[in-house]
């Protein structure tokens, strides 16, 4: 593989806008964080270097429907979303990388969530894309972060691509990917939509919401891979119901309890009467509302 310095060239990306789409981007990117990333796949139904997650599309998906599923989600998620169109490479720096024309969506972090880039993450695992660009707030140290088990940059792998610039002649440099992108809309919110736009978002993100809450709570232990309840999910359900008066875990499951408390599902501790009770968290509520 080529040195750093090479890799980076390679992918040095440039975004042409006019005046007043310079001046609105830069001004999203100094007051939030934001990020690139698009569900375009240069074949969509090749699922062979897709990370655990990945959707395999449906009969009659194709990179339009799934980038209209991802705009969706992110809208329900209260992301701002502007198009841009351009292309990549896929497969970098193997024999198979091809040039894929796309439609990437550029998404700003509005409500300043803590998780946003973690959330990127996961559509970009979902839909299965070697890399998610993540620009943190005010454009320093930007980088890209592995989505899937391509070779570059690497599943769960992050590649530092530098500060975005904006030159003298009202270009937005990324220093990724040597290709041209054009943002031709204004950002679009949650808010601007109609009614009957908005119920057909929120079942979208809410689809995308119950896969991240089903992962969470294997990932945590409290269900099988057939989604069946292991011994903590049956157990913080028991602390659910209980909840209000708290429950007073039986000898035996302290290694039980313990995980659940570290896991930030359930506090534990002295009541008044000096009993150990146990109550479910507002997280906890959230994980286990789906198994």
């Amino acid at each position: 593989m080529n040195d750093m310095k090479t890799i980076l060239n390679e992918w040095r990306k440039r975004i042409q806008l006019n005046e007043s789409g310079l001046s609105r981007l830069h001004h999203h990117m100094q007051k939030h964080d934001c990020a690139i990333l698009t569900a375009f796949r240069n074949d969509a139904t090749d699922m062979s270097q897709c990370a655990q997650g990945a959707e395999e599309p449906s009969e009659g998906e194709n990179n339009k429907t799934r980038n209209r599923d991802l705009k969706a989600t992110l809208l329900g998620m209260k992301i701002g979303v502007t198009k841009v169109d351009g292309s990549y490479i896929e497969d970098f720096e193997t024999p198979q990388a091809i040039e894929v024309s796309e439609d990437s969506l550029f998404c700003v972090n509005l409500k300043d969530d803590s998780g946003f880039f973690e959330t990127i993450a996961r559509l970009g695992q979902k839909y299965c894309q070697d890399s998610v660009l993540c620009i943190p707030k005010g454009g320093k140290s930007a980088f890209l972060m592995g989505t899937n088990n391509a070779d570059f940059p690497g599943f769960g792998e992050k590649m530092s691509v530098g500060d975005v610039k904006f030159g003298g002649e009202a270009e937005f440099m990324t220093r990724v990917k040597n290709r041209p992108f054009t943002f031709n809309e204004g950002l679009e919110t949650y808010k601007d939509l109609s009614k009957n736009q908005r119920m057909a978002v929120m079942a979208v993100t809410k689809k995308f919401l119950k896969e991240v809450y089903d992962q969470a709570s294997f990932d945590a232990g409290l269900s099988n891979e057939d989604g069946t309840r292991t011994v903590a999910g049956k157990l913080l359900g028991k602390i659910a119901r209980a909840s209000g008066q708290g429950y007073s875990p039986p000898s035996g499951q302290d290694s039980v309890i313990s995980a659940l408390k570290d896991a930030g599902l359930i506090v534990y501790g002295l009541d008044p009467k000096g009993d150990y009770r146990a109550n479910i968290t507002d997280k906890g509520r959230s994980v286990l509302s789906n198994i």
